[in-house]
């Protein structure tokens, strides 16, 4: 009896830790998950490296730990990182862990708007892992494959898997529902989505979904749809995808009541907003829909107004005139005398058109910057529209410098070998070859260097400093070989001591990177006693410490002691004489366990 009730002790206590133990993994993932939506995303993401289970250690307690890990970083908009991370991971993992990985690739594809992508998952997922799964994946994972064909606008393969999943199953989710309800929709069938709807009216059914059937199976007047949605998205608290599914429906009812301002103006909000998250090709306005749309309009004005092709500043001081009492059609003017002369091959025309329609939009409150990188930027590639003008190029290259978007202000900086008003050419071009680098476009980047070089080897100071900060860029990205190349060049210029001195202390960095030690310690040498022959200032000091510690590195411990000790007679201040004492002895050690290796 005794015994049994130890066992029983025995086992409560194994039960209580192992709770703990969840309790305490459940608590420390939700600490990390705040810091992740307080903003603090790397931060929350270098805990999950820290404390995260081994997946191959602990299968069930990771899963549980990377589920947050990937919806956080999905969250964050970290798309691609959380593909590579679950990419990399598969390999690795066991059946049930690979349908959970495929699974969420697709769901990351569905969320960054690559439907294909995801579909490529999700049919993966299917002729893979069908045989294994669940009673209740496999239908989640067709319906997953149908939104993808939603996202894409692949109209009859929709249709044919819905019908063919009908048979299957008696779905009646809301996701089904709403699936089905869109997918009539797109078929223009919107009388049979809106009798769904009422067959279940306690479906939770965005509201938007519903506004769109009753709008287009006249449930509703096309006025009062537009009411509702303008008064619906102006609505506080929504989320961007509700706020630009409304401007949607209030564009789509203007056009029925032939209020072409109103129809541009809601197109504009929604495409704005579609920056921030799409829906699926149901609502979703494209830059490219958006100009056609502006372009009928535009042309009805001219003809309206006798304005001749060809000649574009009328139809400029037209669209001016316009532009307080209807913004949009004013908008839609300059675009379609833009369109003109782009196709008529009158270039000047384009551009001056195109940077009208930038103005009008720059002094538009309600437009602004985010639309004018929704009209000329593509979301997914970030590549610069055909249309760009390069007043419109100038301003969001600036936009993505400030944002740190290196990616995108190299890709706009490929169409700006002018510079902007005010700029010189040689501050202009540096500054793309700069971009280029820290975006990774190398080749270009060093290019645009190369070219700036050659053009002014009669550079002043401050111009040289500016060439230097390309270097350091080169340097701090790993390209050693490529700023050596570009500093040897520059030494050949007719430079101040200064800069000479600092070429040398520049030169010496990439050389220790590239392990040539000896040669880097010549060059710290060399900078630390060009102006004196002594180098006892701060800076001479500061090369002399480098070519020291690169001199142990390189094994020559009697010549390191020797400069550590010259320095440790002239420093005057603790914290560095402190530092010096701690490497002489640390070069004493490496004395004492080479000799210790090597008697001989």
């Amino acid at each position: 009896m005794p015994h049994r009730r130890f066992f029983h002790y025995i086992t409560f206590l194994c039960l209580a830790v192992l709770a703990t133990f969840v309790h305490s993994a459940e608590k420390s993932i939700h600490e990390i998950e705040i810091l992740g939506k307080g903003g603090a995303v790397e931060l929350a993401l270098s805990q999950f490296d820290q404390y995260q289970p081994v997946l191959t250690d602990e299968p069930i307690e990771w899963l549980f730990w990377e589920r947050s890990r990937i919806s956080l970083m999905s969250e964050a908009g970290y798309f691609q990182a959380a593909e590579e991370r679950l990419e990399s991971i598969y390999p690795k993992a066991d059946q049930q862990t690979k349908r959970w990985i495929l699974l969420s690739r697709a769901q990351l594809g569905l969320q960054s708007y690559q439907p294909l992508t995801a579909l490529e998952r999700l049919q993966e997922l299917v002729w893979l892992h069908s045989g294994l799964a669940g009673e209740k994946e496999l239908p989640e994972w067709r319906r997953l494959i149908m939104e993808t064909y939603l996202a894409s606008g692949r109209v009859g393969d929709l249709r044919r898997a819905i019908n063919r999943a009908e048979q299957d199953y008696q779905w009646n989710s809301d996701a089904w529902i709403r699936l089905r309800v869109q997918a009539l929709l797109m078929n223009k069938r919107p009388h049979e989505s809106l009798e769904i709807l009422k067959q279940y009216p306690k479906a939770k059914i965005a509201p938007e979904l519903r506004l769109l059937a009753q709008l287009r199976s006249r449930s509703v007047s096309a006025s009062k749809a537009y009411r509702e949605a303008i008064a619906a998205a102006k609505e506080d608290g929504i989320a961007f995808r509700q706020k630009a599914n409304f401007w949607f429906i209030a564009a789509e009812a203007a056009k029925e009541l032939k209020g072409w301002d109103g129809h541009l103006r809601a197109l504009e909000q929604s495409g704005k907003l579609s920056m921030h998250a799409r829906d699926n090709s149901l609502f979703t306005v494209s830059a490219q829909s958006l100009r056609d749309a502006y372009l009928p309009v535009g042309q009805s004005i001219a003809n309206q107004n006798h304005l001749l092709a060809g000649q574009v500043q009328p139809w400029i001081d037209k669209a001016k005139a316009l532009s307080k009492e209807k913004p949009a059609v004013a908008r839609a003017l300059v675009l379609a005398a833009s369109s003109i002369a782009l196709k008529t091959g009158l270039e000047e025309e384009h551009e001056a058109a195109e940077a009208q329609f930038v103005a009008f939009v720059v002094g538009d409150k309600n437009l602004g910057p985010a639309f004018l990188k929704f009209f000329y930027m593509d979301l997914g590639a970030k590549t610069p529209s055909e249309y760009m003008p390069r007043v419109a190029a100038h301003y969001l290259f600036e936009m993505a410098v400030a944002a740190g978007d290196v990616e995108s202000a190299s890709k706009l900086s490929d169409r700006l070998e002018i510079p902007p008003n005010g700029a010189g050419r040689f501050d202009w071009q540096l500054r793309r070859a700069r971009i280029m680098v820290m975006a990774g476009e190398l080749e270009q980047g060093v290019t645009t260097l190369d070219q700036l070089l050659s053009e002014h080897l009669d550079a002043n100071d401050k111009q040289i400093d500016m060439i230097l900060q390309v270097l350091f860029d080169l340097q701090a990205i790993g390209e050693h070989r490529a700023a050596l190349k570009r500093l040897e060049q520059l030494e050949q210029w007719n430079l101040s001591p200064k800069h000479r001195r600092e070429m040398l202390y520049w030169r010496a960095e990439s050389l220790q990177a590239l392990n040539q030690r000896k040669e880097a310690a010549v060059l710290y040498l060399r900078s630390a006693t060009f102006m004196d022959g002594k180098g006892q200032d701060q800076w001479g000091q500061a090369a002399r410490y480098q070519a020291a510690k690169t001199l142990a590195d390189a094994g020559l411990i009697a010549d390191a002691r020797n400069i550590y000790e010259q320095l440790l007679e002239e420093s005057e201040s603790a914290v560095q004489r402190a530092r010096l004492r701690r490497n002489i002895q640390q070069l004493w050690v490496s004395r004492q366990k080479k000799e210790a290796e090597d008697p001989s």
